[in-house]
């Protein structure tokens, strides 16, 4: 990659970064959606109080145990809380403490007559949009599961058995609460029309299923569900109930769908969630609150395009200089895993923004039936009734578009980390992470067997011990997730959980797990990633740092305006030009480039440019083409060095040798220690006859000497002569070859050039021919339309006097 590429794409994938981010939080405004969401649903949650005391409601929503407790809530808590007939005032102790009548209303004077609370208004800046909505999902009776078989099991059990097959056996999640199919028996409470004791009465209905009319002093059933079978709206077939409506908030222009949703599990616990389904009405709208998140969104965009553009540049690229099929040109220059990264990222994008104006039409589309429901509460029940469904309907169909905008939001920053770490891939300092995930990945790959083995065995334990008492250990996928949370505590509420259930197994289980997980395989672990961080760290030392990139960049840059070199790109260009953009020709040839013919080729191009790209370009080529040193490449290496120390070795023994022996020999002068002439006479005579042989020999050593030397002097005398002539003989040879290889390379080139030359003239004249054949083609063509009219014209005046001339014979 060049150096500007490759400094340049690490600030784009930032910017990138940045644009989206705003443009993402700007739209979702998720700070504000959570300050609506958390007031509703701590008011339902606390405040939503039923079993009262005096003035004073002790139980709230978790409290909520049997269906006796679900009507209280909803007739005692939910109602009042959310269609508040009168203004609220603070509680007495006994009574009032003002002493006067509380049920009373304000009015905003300046405004209007309107008296507070209003109808439908909820939190003071809540306004419900419609109706509050009950429906309840329901199942067919089953065969009951009894120890026995025969009727008397069933006769003694008395009813049917209702399985539950939406039953949640752990705390509901968003998931479970936001979806809700096959919904039976929907009730409808209208705070726009209907007032609040005609909802105080259809949730007693509802209760016991228009059983008691004449105790409600009423004959109308406002239950239209319990109408047919006169049986309570909640019944033993029950699986989930919801009760839900829909607020808005003018302040935010915030739009927020609340459920309170009640699980009817069959082990007799009822589970509970409050879940908020919020959208904005105005997201789409060019108002002055949208501005700044759609500035950011046109900059994304057009980085985006940037991309696109590059990449599509990139291909025409190569499908115009490769000389094969397109696919496999494509499969050899361009799948890469950088392409797949930008194509990914630039599929993702592309899908979010057609789900944005999707969404946009959608909310459009929404507002309007808002707007129609807001005229409608001046016609008859039913007819805003059916505008209220339609809502309702349009408003989960807007919500699921919704929530598919928001999956994408989040999908599409798991592609900018990719183009981040393919970023880090071009600068070698930041690639250290890169590179050492990449170098442990085999050790990490058995690694993980090992650690999956010793996990799964120790959460196979902790559910079979801890299952039945703990919920985070019900199952195997959550003793996993227990585990791997366990690993990162720091406050010990995890010993503390299964220290409840039983002491000696927690010591047994908690002890096995801290020793064989925390304290050796993830210390295994990370001595396995720090090993190949300080080997790939020790490789990137002497590469170039990120300043020395910036500083290269800002050179090249003032270079380049005061024209004091060519890019690298303009080099590549004149290359590709030279080699008529064929690109696979270009680099698989084998031409000699010096500086000069790079010199001829650029025009423009300065010599010093030109010896330190080439200089480079060598270096950056035996970087990638000569395999790194390894440990077994020492080996011939330190063979050799060991053979030259043996030869010193044995040197250095063999000179110790010689001179230990001529040290050791006699010293002359030792016949003053004899004492007898004779003996004396005697001695001199050997010592004489030893001292000429000792002459003798070394005369004949320095003659040897002499004559091993001037053999020696004539042995190099002779190589040097033979290796000198044998030099030139070579280098003449060499010489020769080399002329003969440029003068074929200069044929070559002549030969290719008047080749190109006569292709391209065949070329033209093909095409003039072409041109001549059409013409041809089109004067035989309009000749044989003439001959064809000539011939059916002739053809017409010959029968035509044939008729004539028997006419006029039969005449005769």
């Amino acid at each position: 990659m060049d150096l500007e590429k490759a400094c340049l794409e690490l600030p784009f994938t930032i910017a990138l970064l940045l644009a989206f981010s705003a443009f993402a939080i700007l739209a979702l405004r998720q700070d504000i959606v959570y300050s609506v969401e958390h007031a509703i649903s701590k008011d339902l949650e606390k405040n939503a109080n039923f079993a009262f005391s005096e003035h004073m409601g002790h139980k709230e929503l978790r409290d909520v145990q049997t269906v006796a407790d679900f009507w209280s809530w909803l007739r005692l808590g939910f109602l009042p809380q959310v269609a508040r007939p009168v203004w609220a005032y603070s509680e007495g102790r006994v009574g009032s403490v003002f002493d006067l009548d509380l049920n009373q209303t304000w009015r905003l004077n300046d405004f209007g007559n309107e008296p507070l609370p209003l109808p439908g208004e909820y939190l003071h800046f809540n306004r419900v949009v419609g109706g509050l909505r009950f429906r309840q999902r329901a199942s067919a009776a089953s065969s009951c599961r009894f120890p026995g078989t025969g009727d008397a099991w069933q006769r003694w059990y008395g009813k049917p058995c209702m399985p539950n097959y939406q039953e949640i056996f752990f705390t509901p999640e968003v998931d479970d609460a936001e979806v809700f199919a096959d919904a039976v028996r929907i009730e409808w409470m209208l705070p726009g029309l209907d007032d609040y004791d005609r909802m105080h009465s259809q949730v007693i209905d509802m209760e016991d299923g228009c059983r008691q009319m004449a105790a409600k002093n009423r004959t109308e059933c406002l239950c239209e569900s319990c109408l047919a079978e006169k049986l309570p709206w909640l019944r033993e077939d029950a699986q989930r109930a919801e009760v839900s409506m829909i607020t808005y908030n003018a302040h935010y222009g915030l739009l927020t769908h609340t459920g309170v949703n009640f699980w009817f599990l069959r082990g007799g616990r009822i589970r509970k969630r409050v879940e908020m389904k919020s959208l904005w009405v105005n997201s789409d709208q060019l108002i002055a609150e949208n501005a700044l998140y759609m500035v950011f969104a046109i900059v994304w965009g057009v980085l985006l395009l940037w991309i696109f553009l590059s990449e599509v540049r990139e291909i025409a690229v190569i499908l115009v200089t490769d000389d094969e099929s397109w696919y496999k040109a494509l499969i050899k220059e361009y799948f890469s895993f950088a392409n797949s990264v930008d194509w990914l990222s630039i599929i993702v994008a592309n899908v979010l923004l057609v789900i944005f104006f999707v969404l946009a039409f959608q909310i459009a589309g929404l507002q309007a039936s808002m707007d129609e429901l807001v005229r409608g509460e001046l016609g008859t029940r039913q007819a805003y009734l059916g505008l209220v469904v339609s809502f309702y309907e349009e408003y989960d169909a807007t919500y699921r578009q919704v929530y598919t905008y928001r999956l994408f939001l989040c999908l599409y920053p798991l592609m900018l980390v990719l183009r981040l770490l393919k970023s880090f891939d071009a600068q070698p300092r930041l690639a250290i992470i890169t590179e050492t995930l990449r170098s442990a990945s085999q050790d990490m790959i058995h690694f993980s067997l090992v650690l999956s083995a010793v996990v799964t065995c120790l959460c196979l334990d902790a559910v079979l011990i801890f299952g039945r008492d703990i919920e985070d250990l019900a199952n195997l996928a959550r003793a996993f997730h227990f585990a791997f949370r366990m690993v990162f505590a720091e406050d010990g509420s995890y010993y503390y959980k299964l220290e409840q259930v039983s002491r000696m197994a927690t010591y047994t289980w908690f002890t096995s797990f801290t020793v064989l997980v925390v304290i050796i395989l993830l210390n295994m672990l990370l001595a396995i990633i720090m090993d190949n961080y300080m080997m790939v760290k020790k490789r990137a030392t002497m590469r170039a740092s990120l300043p020395h990139q910036m500083r290269e960049m800002w050179r090249r840059w003032r270079m380049n305006r005061n024209k004091e070199r060519v890019r690298l790109e303009e080099i590549w260009a004149a290359f590709a030009e030279d080699a008529v953009w064929n690109r696979k020709a270009m680099c698989q040839s084998n031409r000699l480039i010096t500086s000069t013919f790079l010199l001829d080729l650029v025009p423009g191009l300065p010599p010093s440019q030109a010896e330190r790209t080439l200089h480079n370009s060598r270096k950056e080529h035996l970087k990638e083409t000569e395999p790194p040193f390894q440990l077994s490449d020492a080996h011939d290496m330190l063979s050799g060095l060991e053979a030259a120390t043996r030869k010193i070795r044995n040197g250095l023994y063999f000179t110790f040798d010689v001179v230990h022996y001529f040290d050791s020999r006699p010293v002359p002068g030792m016949g003053d220690l004899v004492t007898d002439t004779h003996e004396k006479a005697i001695f001199k005579l050997a010592l004489n006859e030893a001292v000429d042989e000792e002459e003798d020999l070394a005369a004949f050593a320095a003659r040897a000497a002499r004559e091993e030397k001037d053999s020696e002097r004539t042995v190099v005398a002779f190589v040097e002569d033979q290796a000198a002539r044998l030099s030139s003989e070579v280098a003449e040879t060499l010489a020769q070859s080399l002329q003969v290889l440029e003068a074929r390379q200069a044929r070559i080139e002549e030969r290719e050039e008047s080749m190109a030359v006569a292709v391209r003239q065949m070329h033209g004249r093909l095409l003039q021919l072409q041109g001549d054949a059409k013409m041809v083609a089109r004067r035989l063509e309009k000749a044989l339309f003439i001959r064809q009219q000539i011939t059916e014209a002739c053809h017409g005046r010959l029968s035509l006097a044939e008729t004539f001339w028997n006419a006029t014979k039969g005449h005769r």
